[in-house]
């Protein structure tokens, strides 16, 4: 029998112990065994265990909350135990809410536990070994719609959908988190997500754009008057349009490179249209982002392993290389070493001494993942199959005072008609004739036709005014078809109360924790605690607010550091690579004398965070401490 390894979770020693004996007892069985959540998570990230069996009730959290932190990081199946939770709807809040996969009453009937265990052991599938053989580099057309993620899904995903050129949306899911990307003729063109620490305006206050009074000024406003966090900031002074632009470009490009981070989860994708009238477009290159996101998510045990199958294999620059080549914005050295012959097997380059293996390892990952690179089973022996690459793009002619005036009008009106429905793009009311509807329509075509501007320099902003004109030729349409036109009505009609009713609790809750986080950092963590405590409320899927919360529970009485420590597990259920939440947790631990503990969160914080200061001191003085406690 394959041996199978079991984490058993219990506070109960007695209990515990007796369990352990019976699944050693049955052969074949390792059992490791831990006291509270925070124990077994970190037993659980050493060893992997193929089951995790588990109280309900525990020190350190609860085997809720332990599930789920589980739940969000690997497919690890949990089987959950409780006296307390007895009832139907109790049990399926348990499997539904925090993805229990089994449910026992306490006390469970060892045998039926044990059958469960091994059937969920045996039942799961292997996760498919990635590797880089060209037959497993395109996804099939039934996986490109619709499946699951696993190491290396996400970047086959975007090239397939650029590769084939489509036009719709693709939905994300796992724990806790949502994203939705949207497609143009098979390039991204916007990134919507719930995540706070991916809004606008934290992004622009995490890389010092503005303050912390901006953004809170910002977000009142938005309140105010239901507007766009970027509409805001640009009403305020704060930003002007193109400033407001390329921020919105930086958010949407980081966006795209987070989604490496997606190992686990659902997908699917829908070739539609209609997202066109509702978003602004931000081209952003699905190039670029697969050589950042290998670059930042795939480390070098990663890569090694996909590279097993690969290494007598020769890899040889196609003819995408040329073509795709500036887009990557590779290092010198990653450049440096970018043209491969066809000549020279993977492993002889690995030995080359002027080769760094993780360099190329990552540089060869890029090129086969953007169909820049094939793979021969033999060496190449034609003269030469190295692609050249121009030494240097000739220059366009600068923009004259008049062309950046007209950019200027161009990118304005562009970034407002981005908002606008069809009826706000020609100009008219709902109940607007159709004969006015096309008198507006002629007006404004004539305006932004493209050929009407073919001697300006426009740069960049000629695909903005091809996006204006574009726009104005589907309200023209949608709004001249009788069906269309009702179709679209009702469509606003429900968009309007969905985003109205989300937008207002949304930035309620918002505004609780910049006031909660205010109080706090002021020392009044009693109303910290009742200002967090509603953010919560408001929305308890924000991980930074669950956190905080924790902190000021904390805080304000230290005696309360097991609470505050499950909100903040919480947190990490939602986002295991939240920093703030690894590097608050790795304090309280701190204050608690668990220094190992303490240490290894703190660690984890700064793996996200490598420039924060006040992570790295506090991980030195936990060090200290923990050399001062050792026997």
């Amino acid at each position: 029998m394959q041996a199978r390894r079991i984490l058993l979770v219990d506070g109960d020693k007695a209990a515990r112990a007796q369990l352990a004996a019976h699944l050693r007892g049955q052969g074949g069985r390792e059992v490791l065994e831990a006291e509270g959540a925070d124990e077994a998570f970190d037993l659980y990230q050493e060893h992997r265990p193929d089951v995790i069996v588990s109280d309900v009730f525990l020190s350190q959290g609860s085997g809720l909350d332990l599930c789920a932190r589980v739940a969000a990081t690997g497919p690890t199946p949990v089987v959950l135990m409780s006296d307390v939770l007895r009832t139907r709807e109790q049990q399926r809040q348990a499997r539904e809410r925090y993805g229990a996969r089994a449910y026992f009453i306490k006390p469970a009937d060892f045998q039926a536990l044990t059958r469960e265990v091994d059937r969920l052991v045996s039942g799961r599938a292997p996760r498919p070994r990635f590797d880089l053989r060209p037959q497993v580099l395109t996804l099939p057309q039934e996986a490109v719609m619709e499946g699951e993620f696993g190491p290396f899904v996400y970047p086959l995903l975007l090239m397939a959908l650029f590769r084939a050129k489509e036009t719709g949306v693709l939905s994300m899911e796992r724990q806790y988190m949502t994203r939705t990307i949207y497609f143009v003729q098979g390039v991204p063109v916007f990134i919507a997500s719930a995540s706070r620490q991916e809004n606008l305006g934290r992004l622009l206050v995490e890389k010092g754009r503005i303050t912390e009074e901006d953004y809170v000024n910002a977000t009142r406003l938005m309140q105010e008057k239901k507007i766009r966090q970027g509409e805001a900031l640009v009403e305020l002074g704060i930003l002007d349009n193109q400033e407001l632009y390329a921020a919105l470009q930086e958010q949407a490009r980081e966006k795209l490179v987070q989604g490496f981070g997606w190992e686990e989860g659902h997908y699917s994708f829908s070739r539609t249209q209609t997202f066109l009238s509702n978003i602004t477009l931000l081209e952003l290159d699905p190039h670029a982002a697969v050589a950042e996101g290998v670059r930042r998510f795939y480390p070098l045990d990663k890569l090694g392993d996909a590279f097993e199958a690969v290494q007598t294999a020769y890899p040889q620059s196609n003819e995408n290389f040329v073509r795709y080549f500036d887009r990557l914005r590779l290092t010198e050295e990653e450049a440096r070493i970018a043209s491969f012959s066809g000549m020279d097997a993977i492993r002889d380059l690995a030995a080359l001494p002027n080769v760094d293996i993780k360099t190329l390892l990552r540089t060869v990952t890029i090129l086969l993942l953007c169909d820049m690179v094939t793979l021969r089973s033999d060496p190449w022996q034609g003269e030469s199959a190295v692609p050249s690459i121009k030494g240097g793009v000739e220059e366009a002619q600068p923009p004259t005072p008049e062309d950046e005036a007209i950019r200027e009008v161009i990118l304005e009106n562009y970034l407002r008609v981005s908002s606008f429905n069809y009826f706000q793009v020609l100009g008219v009311k709902s109940d607007a004739s159709e004969d006015l509807i096309r008198k507006q329509y002629e007006k404004l075509s004539r305006k932004y036709h493209p050929d009407n501007y073919k001697q300006v320099n426009l740069g960049p902003l000629a695909s903005k005014l091809e996006e204006i004109y574009l726009k104005i030729e589907l309200a023209y349409r949608t709004l001249t078809s009788s069906q269309g036109r009702a179709e679209y009505e009702a469509f606003l009609k429900k968009s309007e109360q969905l985003v109205l009713g989300n937008l207002s609790a949304s930035l309620g809750a918002e505004m609780e924790f910049c006031r909660g986080r205010d109080l706090l950092e002021a020392g009044d963590y009693e109303a910290a605690a009742d200002a967090l405590r509603m953010a919560v409320e408001q929305n308890p899927l924000e991980a930074e607010y669950r956190t905080l919360f924790g902190v000021s529970l904390f805080r304000l009485d230290p005696r309360r550091a097991m609470e505050a420590r499950s909100h903040i597990n919480r947190a990490l259920s939602i986002d295991p690579n939240n920093a703030l939440a690894l590097a608050e947790i790795g304090r309280i631990y701190a204050y608690e004398g668990k220094y190992p503990l303490a240490r290894k969160h703190l660690e984890a914080a700064l793996r996200v965070r490598p420039s924060d200061e006040s992570i790295q001191q506090d991980l030195a003085r936990v060090e200290e401490l923990e050399k001062g406690a050792a026997p």
